[in-house]
């Protein structure tokens, strides 16, 4: 006979319908069988008592009460106050109707609030998730919408914010038909997180829009292809996936963009229920800190890297386990406890989570957030090319720091990210360009000293082991993350203000000829493929609203593959550096009279201008998102050397429609633009 489950039971029991002696921290029925006791659920219950009095009155109604929108609970007492009412049969008023006008701010509110239809629909969630929606902290907003600056909030906030739902958002249908309401998902989806819609909306989101960016210099596609498939096991993957797909969405005011001239109705996955009036900024904050806890419980203790997520989650009163510091509870430790143990530390999962968390911070220009967890993946790979010796830290890591494919497409992320970063900040990289042996590993054709070997760049490509473009890039990434080595070490500082030819000064000469040796040599390398398959040197651009025609300064210079576009136009950026910071007595260039240093200087000035060229041809072209979002610190280079309105016109609206197509951010660099042209405010300078 099978036994009737208790309302207290485990999420085991009551799925198989057994009684449960509710016993802590593991029920007897669980242990007796050899499982592992998922917990228990403290999802509080709502009970209408209202029903005794509908049935009192019903004969006397005049319109007949529908049951069928009401359901009876046996386990729940007689004289409860209420009996619980379907989650289909609850509405939310629109908050924009109520309003009367743009959507507010949702009002603070724990992602506890669930209805009971979901709970009973999934008993298990509390396994699946230390942090499930269910035990997920209270955010308070304390600025406008559109930041992510979050207080932990208290139980007693919870009380009155369900307290104030329950008398005024929350409201049965009262005879109405149930056709016009809304779904109650579509209306309270930007108080809860994690559920499958949302998870599998985002994930698709990530895919399409988000990680083209990261797999730009990547063949393999390792965070479009790879990554999601492990989300689907790694909780770790799957809230970084979705906390920078939201923060994506909530900078685009929740509008995607549509495929073109698709004329079918979209997937269920595609589309997002009232995807504009949600929030996702305040879910992108509650997804990036769930992911900061579970980064926190993979990394072992005294791992170096685990002292920066402490830092980030107190600095929002949170602990280490990602909870309210006022909130923590018996039950949640426990459950976090059993979820650490059970997780295998994996660090292609970690590194790969590391770098999406930078670039999460990186789309809004959070400088500090970024450097600190691009600081956290240099400490990863520190830490797993040292292999400490700890008990925690499983054999196997670190004794090929590049031994998996994921480690390796990470790494040269990270080093895309490293000399943007240098170059940004004015500051010396993270990696050590000079680590020949770790580059070597790594995928890059280089000797003991330093020296491109370029008879092995041409036997590959022949022999068509390693795409050309994918080398190629590999090569151009070293190269700039070693120009903004030492284009911001003290000793070319040194050597460029006093023009000193001797000592420390000589050798930095000598490693800025080898730059531009090797630079030109990559360029004299390439393969005839890799050139652009359609250009116009002088477009003809027609006006828009009270601009005039015009023709282009520039030309339009389209790659058919992105990563090639993408590395030309580094290329072109590490030539402009090259010849505006580069030392004269670098050039080695003896020149006895004034005619003869009047004609290189004409041609320094020709070689920028080309260089500018080809930068803004490219970015002209419109390519994949995945190279414009690339292209904003060159662009930003060539408007510092510009000196012609026009052309200057022409970089400020390509950095602005980077933002406001890719939601990226480019104003700072626009508003430094327009400072060091002293442009007039209402003509260039008005957007």
């Amino acid at each position: 006979m099978r036994k009737t489950s208790s309302s207290r039971a485990c999420g085991r029991c009551k799925q198989k319908h057994l009684k449960c002696d509710e016993a802590r921290p593991s029920c007897t029925k669980c242990l007796s069988v050899g499982a592992q006791c998922p917990g228990y659920s403290s999802l509080s219950r709502f009970i209408d008592e209202g029903v005794n009095v509908r049935r009192r009155y019903e004969r006397e109604s005049s319109r007949p009460l529908r049951r069928k929108n009401y359901r009876n609970d046996r386990s729940s007492s007689s004289n409860s106050p209420f009996i619980p009412v379907s989650q289909s049969s609850w509405t939310l008023p629109d908050i924009d109707d109520a309003g009367g006008g743009e959507q507010s701010h949702p009002t603070p509110i724990s992602a506890n609030f669930q209805t009971p239809q979901h709970h009973e629909d999934n008993p298990l969630d509390a396994r699946d998730s230390p942090l499930g929606v269910q035990n997920t902290p209270s955010l308070d907003f304390t600025a406008s919408r559109g930041t992510d600056t979050l207080t932990p909030s208290g139980s007693s906030d919870l009380r009155e914010t369900v307290h104030g739902l329950g008398h005024g958002l929350l409201s049965p249908p009262d005879g109405q038909d149930h056709a016009s309401h809304r779904n109650v998902s579509a209306n309270t989806s930007q108080f809860s997180i994690g559920h499958d819609h949302e998870i599998a909306f985002l994930t698709r989101y990530f895919v399409e829009n988000i990680g083209p960016w990261l797999d730009l210099f990547d063949k393999d596609r390792f965070y479009t292809v790879y990554v999601p498939v492990q989300a689907l096991e790694c909780l770790l993957l799957k809230y970084s996936i979705a906390a920078v797909a939201a923060k994506h969405l909530g900078r685009l005011q929740g509008l995607r963009n549509s495929k073109p001239h698709w004329r079918s109705r979209p997937s269920i996955m595609e589309a997002y229920p009232d995807s504009h009036r949600v929030d996702w900024l305040y879910k992108a904050a509650n997804y990036y800190y769930r992911t900061l806890s579970y980064l926190r419980h993979e990394m072992p203790q005294g791992w170096p890297g685990s002292a920066l997520v402490d830092c980030e989650l107190s600095r929002h009163g949170y602990s280490a386990n990602g909870l309210p510091l006022n909130t923590m509870e018996t039950d949640l430790e426990h459950e976090l406890s059993l979820i650490s143990r059970r997780m295998k530390i994996c660090r292609d999962e970690v590194i790969a989570a590391t770098s999406i968390l930078a670039l999460y911070e990186s789309i809004d220009a959070s400088n500090d957030e970024w450097l600190q967890h691009l600081n956290g993946l240099k400490s990863l790979f520190n830490a797993l090319k040292a292999n400490p010796p700890t008990a925690n830290v499983p054999n196997d890591c670190g004794v090929d720091i590049f031994r998996t494919q994921g480690a390796k497409t990470v790494f040269w992320n990270f080093a895309s990210q490293e000399y943007l970063a240098a170059y940004i900040h004015e500051s010396l990289t993270r990696i050590d360009p000079e680590d020949y042996p770790s580059w070597r590993v790594a995928g890059l054709p280089i000797d003991d000293k330093g020296s491109i070997l370029w008879h092995e760049v041409e036997d590959k490509n022949i022999d068509k082991t390693v795409p050309p473009a994918s080398l190629f890039s590999k090569i151009l990434i070293w190269l700039l993350c070693r120009l903004t080595y030492v284009l911001y070490s003290p000793d070319n500082e040194t050597s460029v203000a006093h023009g000193n030819t001797q000592g420390p000064g000589e050798n930095q000469n000598a490693r800025w000829r080898q730059i531009r040796a090797e630079l030109d040599m990559w360029f004299q390398s390439l393969p005839k493929t890799l050139v652009p398959c359609a250009r116009i040197e002088q477009p003809y651009v027609t006006g828009s609203g009270n601009d005039a025609p015009y023709t282009s300064p520039f030309p339009e210079i389209y790659y058919s593959c992105t990563m090639v576009a993408a590395m030309m136009q580094n290329y072109y950026f590490a030539r402009l550096l090259v010849l505006l910071y580069m030392p004269h007595e670098a050039n080695n260039r003896k020149t006895s009279t004034p005619q003869a240093r009047l004609k290189e200087h004409r041609q320094f000035t020709i070689e920028i201008e080309s260089c500018c060229r080809e930068v803004c041809g490219i970015a002209l072209a419109r390519p994949h998102c995945s190279v414009r979002v690339q292209m904003v610190q060159p662009l930003y280079l060539v408007g510092q050397c510009v000196d012609e309105e026009l052309k200057r016109k022409v970089v400020i609206e390509l950095l602005r429609g980077i933002q406001a197509d890719l939601a990226w951010e480019t104003e700072y660099r626009v508003k430094q633009l327009l400072e060091l042209w002293n442009a007039d405010v209402d003509g260039l300078g008005a957007r």
